[in-house]
């Protein structure tokens, strides 16, 4: 009988195997599809061990989670398009900073590019990660990421603002 640790890891590695295959097999990611890998997440056992739903990672996830609940259906249809007075009305409602609607917008952001990177990966018979470690790995090698990338996260060619800050 496995210990409580090998159960979590069990259960994570399966989380991201199902992840893998939900982004890669979408034809279109959108923040709802985002918002219920998040909500399962947050909802699965693991979040009952003791610890657990006090980590980092979980606090983020349930600040996440307040940031999406707070937005309205055509925000979550449109979230590309949310800008500052949207933003301020976002984190006003979900009682968190104006930096936390940023980082949640960043993040989604991040996962589309992941998605597309997946989808490319499929249509092409590549083989899918088949944990996190694997997939970082294979990204720090894949040249096609950095185009997909800036295709997602400066559209149209904006203009980066300051030192590593992205127009969300």
């Amino acid at each position: 009988m496995g210990t409580v640790r090998d159960k979590m890891d069990d259960h994570k590695e399966n989380n991201f195997k199902k992840m893998i295959d939900d982004m890669s097999e979408t034809k279109k990611w959108d923040m709802r599809k985002w918002k219920g890998t998040i909500e399962e997440q947050a909802n699965s056992w693991a979040m009952y061990v003791p610890g657990v739903s006090g980590s980092e990672q979980a606090l983020k996830m349930k600040e996440i989670l307040k940031i999406l609940e707070a937005m309205r259906s055509d925000e979550l249809d449109t979230p590309l398009t949310i800008k500052g007075a949207q933003k301020e009305r976002i984190a006003v409602s979900a009682g968190v900073t104006l930096d936390a609607v940023a980082n949640m917008l960043l993040m989604y952001k991040q996962s589309l590019v992941v998605h597309e990177w997946l989808k490319l990966k499929r249509a092409s018979g590549e083989p899918m990660p088949q944990t996190e470690v694997e997939m970082q790995n294979l990204q720090k090698n894949d040249t096609r990421l950095r185009k997909i990338s800036m295709k997602i996260m400066m559209p149209r060619g904006q203009k980066r603002r300051g030192r590593g800050s992205f127009n969300l």
